[in-house]
């Protein structure tokens, strides 16, 4: 069973973390627990974070539970491009100057659910002016992220060139032959 991770990180760690003890009756939720910050494991899986029960939720303690991260490169971006003739990761640039300008768009496309305390921001590449030109991004996560890590490399698509930025003299001086020799 696939997570839906276009809910908010913490809501698809409780979710997992409920999956995985249904025979104890598990029912956590983002109001009744925290979490501290992730970290690499060397167990079975690729991660570590410790879950900690919130002041009044009526439960107390902590516990450091073992999950994979998805790794947005591997494990999600090639996956989506794969699954069907036709997608990529190409997206116009519009307005956008930043990344997380860009983000809810890779989070529509994706069906996921990146915030800015998943990625580093940063602004993006600045377009020659080429038609058709097209630049790789590289988005980071943050080694903090709940359920990301690695990095995803998209594309930007310049905005098509206005031609009138472009033929400025609309009278031509006309065609002209010149007879073979």
């Amino acid at each position: 069973m696939a997570d839906n991770l276009t809910l908010e990180s913490k809501k698809v760690l409780c979710d997992m973390i409920n999956r995985n003890n249904v025979e104890s009756g598990s029912s956590l939720t983002p109001e009744l627990v925290d979490f501290g910050i992730p970290s690499q494991s060397n167990d079975a899986k690729n991660t570590d974070i410790t879950v900690i029960a919130k002041s009044g939720s009526g439960y107390t303690g902590q516990e450091v539970i073992n999950y994979n991260r998805l790794h947005l490169t591997t494990e999600i971006g090639n996956p989506y491009v794969a699954s069907a003739v036709g997608r990529n990761l190409i997206f116009p640039i519009g307005e956008a100057l930043k990344i997380a300008d860009i983000v809810p768009a890779i989070n529509a496309r994706l069906a996921i659910n990146l915030q800015a305390a998943d990625f580093t921001d940063g602004d993006l590449p600045e377009f020659t002016g080429t038609p058709n030109e097209i630049l790789d991004v590289q988005l980071l996560v943050k080694a903090d992220s709940l359920c990301y890590r690695g990095s995803l490399t998209f594309q930007l698509k310049a905005e098509d060139i206005l031609l009138s930025t472009v033929i400025v003299n609309k009278v031509m001086d006309g065609l002209t032959y010149q007879p073979p020799a």
